[in-house]
């Protein structure tokens, strides 16, 4: 949020609003006027839930490795992560739904 910003809400002890959370990067979203948080949440993260788990796990560690890191090196994290993910059967799953033209089902395998 910045040291600014920081300092702002340390020093007069206010609360933001949502809407202040959210223009300000401290949220990543804000459930709309009317719906129900944990509904809108689980909304929010089934695109997550129903994912690949080897490749989003390879995706996070790409990040968190590579985040301070040269590109040279970044790429080659990522590259690594690349590697683990191809010869899985959530990739073989992937690519058969795609061409099936359904949600792919995958096992973390």
């Amino acid at each position: 949020m910045g040291e600014g910003r920081a300092k702002e809400l340390i020093l007069l002890g206010r609360r933001l609003t949502a809407a202040e959370a959210l223009a300000w990067g401290l949220v990543n979203r804000v459930a709309p006027a009317g719906v129900a948080v944990v509904d809108d949440a689980v909304a929010w993260v089934r695109p997550i839930a129903e994912g690949a788990p080897i490749a989003q796990a390879a995706a996070l560690e790409a990040i968190d490795r590579g985040l301070d890191a040269s590109l040279e090196t970044g790429l080659m994290i990522e590259k690594v992560g690349y590697d683990k993910t191809i010869v899985t059967e959530d990739r073989r799953e992937a690519l058969a739904a795609r061409a099936e033209k359904r949600p792919p089902r995958f096992q973390g395998k």
